[in-house]
């Protein structure tokens, strides 16, 4: 023993500077790479529990818990097939209301490059937009047009909006009984399949001179 511990000694103090320099470099350069890989992969895992049936009943009833939203029944997965009845959300004056909401993913564009959806259902909504807290900024002079790029191609198989009354901030409202589309983007350009529109509604509120002269006999 009192020979060996003296070679692994001398072992030590023959490195040089420049070897320990070399040393901590490639340890610093394998931290890089392996570092945002690991992070990704607890990432990707955090993600796809949250997005499980079981991860997504959980998310739910910890929303309902905090009093973020209700819903009286889910079934399945936000990656799978998914249904959702009778959700109610409001924030502030905002208030969002869903009697049925369906999400089915396509298994066949998964290798594929692409992102597939087989059916997007909602029935029974209503969306009332309350006034926003910001003030929107002044409108430039000269403003470029605004140019959208998917990053890979998508495409909604089935669309499909029934009952549906949205209301904005300043008193607009529109509505229609039933709607039934189909839609494919890529790059730059969205086609739009025979779209179907029944009893659209629309109410524009008066201006507010039109409101001031109201009740006036001219």
């Amino acid at each position: 023993m009192s020979q060996v511990e003296p070679a692994a000694s001398d072992k030590r103090r023959m490195l040089s500077p420049k070897y320990r320099a070399w040393l901590l470099f490639w340890s610093l350069v394998r931290l890089v790479i392996v570092l945002p890989i690991w992070l990704f992969g607890i990432v990707a895992l955090i993600v796809g529990v949250a997005l499980s049936p079981w991860g997504t009943g959980v998310l739910l009833s910890q929303g309902e818990q905090r009093d973020f939203f209700s819903y009286t029944h889910h079934e399945g997965g936000l990656l799978d097939h998914f249904q959702l009845e009778d959700f109610q959300l409001q924030l502030g004056e905002t208030r969002i209301t869903v009697d049925e909401f369906e999400l089915q993913w396509a298994d066949d564009c998964v290798l594929s490059g692409r992102l597939c959806i087989d059916t997007l259902r909602v029935v029974g909504a209503d969306i009332q937009l309350g006034p926003s807290s910001e003030q929107a900024p002044p409108p430039e002079e000269e403003e470029s047009p605004l140019t959208i790029r998917f990053p890979f191609p998508i495409e909604l198989r089935s669309l499909l909006l029934d009952d549906v009354n949205l209301r904005l901030a300043d008193g607009t409202e529109v509505a229609w009984r039933s709607l039934s589309s189909a839609a494919t983007a890529e790059g730059n350009t969205v086609r739009l399949s025979p779209t179907h529109l029944e009893q659209p509604r629309v109410y524009l509120p008066p201006s507010p001179g039109v409101l001031l002269t109201q009740g006036i006999e001219t």
